[in-house]
């Protein structure tokens, strides 16, 4: 019902050094909903300067049955100042062919409001033709 996760990565990193830190925790509430926390702390030491880059993110999956599922993703990066999101609905209507729904928002903080960078949506049908 619920697991999680912890890393560090670290080597160089251009003239420098850069090591990561990463958690992710999984929720089940539900069988057919999981929730998803993950955070990661990138901390750069180059011959320029030190900097610190924190991206914090969290995804659900709602299965409404075996063949559709809504997915969503929403990150934030303090370095850029930013927040991003991904939903995807996809329904499986033959084992050979798929429909996406995909939307994607970005937003970028400029002197204390939010303004929107860009605005993406797209319907995408996949089909297999086996011979």
């Amino acid at each position: 019902m619920i697991a999680g996760e912890a890393s560090w990565e670290f080597g160089r990193f251009y003239d420098g050094r850069l090591d990561t830190y990463e958690a992710e925790l999984e929720w089940n509430p539900a069988p057919l909903l999981t929730i998803f926390l993950v955070g990661e702390r990138n901390v750069v030491r180059l011959d320029g300067g030190t900097f610190t880059e924190d991206v914090y993110g969290s995804r659900f999956r709602f299965n409404f049955s075996p063949d559709m599922l809504l997915s969503s993703f929403l990150q934030w990066d303090t370095e850029e100042d930013a927040v991003g999101t991904n939903t995807r609905f996809q329904w499986t209507i033959t084992p050979e062919s798929n429909l996406y729904f995909i939307i994607n928002y970005n937003w970028h903080r400029i002197d204390r409001h939010w303004k929107r960078e860009s605005y993406k949506s797209q319907v995408k049908v996949e089909y297999t033709f086996r011979f």
